[in-house]
């Protein structure tokens, strides 16, 4: 048999080359050719797969839409119908051996397909789970993608049962958002006083006296735990990656000042142990002269470059923002998730390249979705650690299922504990890793 499967299509668009190198490159990896030539398909000896609107070629075959063959972008009528692996399915086709259009389901997702045409933003200007199709038809909490994909691999090795398919494996990344890396320190005199000048207002005399302890006294800031973290993560063997907000002060931008000693000698000690991204800030989403800056300037403090991002309120326009970290050098981006909702945006847990829907383009920034961020529980869901983890674990386990990646977001201050609201996270944190680490 040949090692190859051979796709056919009657048309080959960048779409389609993109949708099959996420698939057969990332989800489930095997070798693979598309061609236009059904003489070559009709004589290839090895698995096949008939992507066109012809009925009576061999190989699977598979009802295209035309969402694969167009290069304009507007309202799809994206048909769904129940799926027995994973809940549903997009583009259903009765008539071809999948019973969905399986490629152009997987681009609709991966591509943000939805978040291109005109939809309802939140007060930051961020794309609202509410407005997609996985949270209106009940599967944000699914890796649907994946779930399509493996279906794929089943009846490609149901119909020839030689074929290579690599398997993959459960894997896991700890992500840590810096957005406050001291509640106190090096914060510079002005936002010190004025921090006072709260505390007494609001007649808090313990935060007053902590204040004064951390600033003038030498005693250990409350959200320096920085330590506790890496060992942790050291513990448990994970790998860990620190994103921080390194910008001008602002509204939405409040960590410590980009030339803090204190702030640029904590950076510097965290990159000796672990992988350091950027965290563009709130202003750098819109302005592509700040994000410039504040990622030399990261550079410039580690002394190495920088490669990984992920945006300060996960507040990113499409194809804008990704277009803009391509430039200043970053390979992989991270902000795929959503603030409001756990879940899978992209309806996937593996990386897989950006493609500019508006230019028809792949690329090669790797993202790299979430499905998982504590302050989505704390801030938004107003759960508690036990409540919370009624949405956690059967998240993990669904990652699990398909042998994906899985990538968590804490922030920093939240280890502290130092607020009501974030007692409990750490205990439920560990708790969430030794269960990681079992399934590995």
């Amino acid at each position: 048999m040949n090692d190859s499967l051979l796709i056919f299509s009657e048309k080959i668009t960048p779409r389609l080359l993109y949708t099959a190198r996420v698939i057969f490159e990332h989800v489930i990896p095997c070798k693979y050719r598309i061609t236009e030539n059904q003489e070559e398909f009709l004589n290839h000896q090895g698995p096949k797969i008939n992507y066109s609107f012809c009925r009576d070629l061999d190989g699977i075959w598979i009802y295209p839409s035309r969402l694969l063959f167009s290069t304009d972008i507007f309202e799809q009528e994206v048909r769904c119908a129940l799926n027995p692996l994973c809940g549903v399915h997009l583009f259903h086709e009765v008539c071809s051996d999948v019973c969905y259009d399986v490629f152009a389901s997987v681009f609709y997702m991966v591509s943000r397909y939805e978040e291109y045409l005109p939809h309802l933003s939140d007060t930051h200007g961020r794309f609202l789970p509410t407005e997609s199709i996985a949270s209106r038809n009940g599967f944000l909490d699914k890796p649907v993608v994946n779930y399509w994909c493996l279906q794929l691999k089943d009846k490609i090795l149901e119909r020839y049962p030689g074929f290579n398919i690599k398997p993959t494996s459960f894997s896991y990344t700890a992500t840590v958002d810096v957005d406050n890396t001291y509640a106190y320190k090096g914060k510079g005199l002005l936002r010190i006083l004025g921090g006072f000048i709260n505390d007494l207002r609001a007649l808090n005399l313990k935060k007053m006296k902590e204040r004064f302890s951390t600033v003038f006294l030498g005693a250990n800031d409350p959200f320096d735990t920085i330590d506790y973290q890496l060992r942790l993560f050291e513990k448990y063997g994970f790998e860990v990656i620190y994103f921080y907000l390194f910008s001008k002060y602002g509204p939405y931008d409040r960590n410590l000042p980009i030339y803090s000693p204190s702030h640029q000698e904590h950076i510097k000690y965290v990159a000796d142990f672990a992988q350091v991204g950027a965290h563009p800030s709130y202003r750098a989403s819109l302005d592509f002269a700040e994000m410039e800056h504040e990622i030399s300037a990261l550079e410039a403090t580690i002394r190495r470059q920088i490669t990984k991002s992920r945006m300060h309120y996960l507040r990113f326009t499409l194809p804008t923002t990704f277009r803009q970290l391509i430039e200043l050098g970053i390979t992989d981006e991270y902000s795929m998730g959503y603030a409001q909702q756990p879940g899978f945006r992209a309806g996937i847990c593996t990386p897989y390249p950006f493609y500019d829907l508006e230019v028809e383009m792949q690329t090669d920034l790797m993202i790299h979705p979430f499905p998982l961020m504590e302050t989505t529980f704390i801030d938004y869901l107003k759960l508690t650690p036990e409540q919370a983890a009624h949405s956690i674990f059967p998240i993990i386990d669904q990652v699990k299922k398909v042998n994906g990646h899985l990538i968590t977001v804490w922030h920093n201050r939240t280890f502290s504990e130092h607020q009501p609201e974030w007692k409990g996270w750490n205990q439920l944190h560990i708790e969430m890793l030794e269960y990681i680490k079992r399934l590995l």
